[in-house]
């Protein structure tokens, strides 16, 4: 199967570079960061955790006693 590689060509109508100005203003203006921030972190923790979480109790066989009783 042979799948062809996608090249883009160099912008010269100065597209790109007016966009990229006009979004580096815009966080500048609104003071925000372009990476997220502390709440991107956090919810990027939250979402690792909750896959890492049960993967590691189903991988290890951790039973928490949830609705088996003996």
């Amino acid at each position: 199967m042979n799948i062809p590689i996608v090249r883009f060509t160099n912008d010269k109508s100065g597209f790109s570079k007016t966009l990229r100005s006009r979004v580096d203003a815009y966080f500048a203006e609104n003071k925000l960061n372009k990476s997220g921030g502390g709440a991107m972190v956090l919810k990027s923790l939250l979402m690792l955790s909750l896959y890492f979480i049960p993967w590691a109790l189903f991988t290890f066989g951790v039973e928490l006693g949830f609705g088996s009783q003996k």
